[in-house]
């Protein structure tokens, strides 16, 4: 099996212990892996692959009860980004925030734990997908 397939492999059992662990309520910590994106400049086309090739971390830990995200980017020191706003609506977490002129939004389904982030920053949209599972 090569790594491609290992790590796919991996995050499809991710997520099924995400939808198999106890009822998940929105309100326990998270953590979320980013499998693929979209990146779109204004004006230009649009590029998909992992995310080292959008420039973005591949693992997302958000905590509800301390409203923050938190990220390491490769190479880079960790980072804390403020929730502005966190809904349960339909089986879905929602999420909202603002950080050093980026807005950014982010949806987990709570029975199956699909990510969808996006963000955009100055004539640049980011878009991510993944899966999430209680820390």
């Amino acid at each position: 099996m090569n790594t491609s397939s290992k790590w796919m492999l991996g995050l499809a059992l991710l997520a099924t212990s995400f939808g198999a662990s106890a009822k998940w309520d929105g309100k326990a910590p998270i953590i979320c892996a980013v499998t693929e994106t979209a990146v779109c400049e204004r004006s230009e086309e649009c590029t998909q692959g992992p995310p080292s090739k959008a420039g973005i971390p591949v693992f997302y830990k958000v905590d509800i009860q301390n409203e923050v995200v938190r990220s390491t980017p490769e190479g880079g020191a960790e980072k804390a980004s403020p929730i502005a706003t966190a809904i349960v609506e339909d089986q879905v977490l929602a999420l909202q925030g603002i950080d050093v002129g980026v807005t950014w939004g982010m949806t987990v389904g709570l029975s199956d734990g699909k990510m969808v982030l996006s963000a955009v920053a100055s004539g640049t949209a980011y878009t991510a997908f993944g899966y999430c599972t209680l820390i």
